[in-house]
């Protein structure tokens, strides 16, 4: 994992470069409501098996991601989330996400759709002795609004997978 920061970030650093000042930085915010859909995988248990990672669990998310807008169309960042998903009985599991953040919009317009792939891995404190760890994927689209300059506020919701269950995210973000 550590490795692939510091490429992505030699590549980031990079690819500034390249651009001749076509890019510039923005960090984004986002928080959100995560609502549990299913399991995706048909388990056939074994002796230490203790649940599903995520079983009917809803959940909400922080996450800041750090990028670069190029060309002001496209953009590309690497993220951190802290996630905490509960269930009927109060207890709740938490957990972290690294993902890298693909973004298309339109940051010239006031109003424009924005389309994000966001793409990692997530780790889960829960049921099992030292959590688990897994594929972490989001397809999310919705409306973007300029408010002032660079700030942008977005409304995207979409597919998210993890933990071997499909989730449906409703986020709002804040680009600076």
């Amino acid at each position: 994992m550590r490795i692939s920061i510091l490429v992505f970030f030699c590549c980031l650093m990079a690819f500034s470069n390249l651009a001749l000042c076509q890019a510039r930085y923005a960090l984004g915010v986002e928080t959100g409501y995560l609502i549990f859909q299913n399991t995706l995988l048909d388990v056939d248990p074994g002796p230490n098996w203790q649940g599903h990672h995520l079983e009917n669990r809803d959940g909400f998310e922080f996450s800041l991601i750090n990028g670069l807008v190029w060309k002001e169309f496209f953009y590309a960042g690497l993220g951190l989330g802290y996630q905490n998903f509960f269930d009927s009985a109060s207890r709740s599991y938490h957990g972290l996400s690294g993902f890298f953040s693909f973004e298309f919009a339109n940051y010239k317009s006031k109003i424009s759709p924005v389309f994000n792939l966001k793409l990692g891995t997530a780790r889960l404190w829960n049921q099992y002795e030292s959590g688990t760890q897994n594929f972490y994927g989001e397809i999310l689209v919705g409306p973007m609004i300029r408010l002032t300059g660079s700030t942008r506020i977005s409304l995207k919701s979409g597919m998210m997978i993890q933990q071997n269950a499909s989730l449906i995210p409703i986020k709002v973000g804040l680009m600076f």
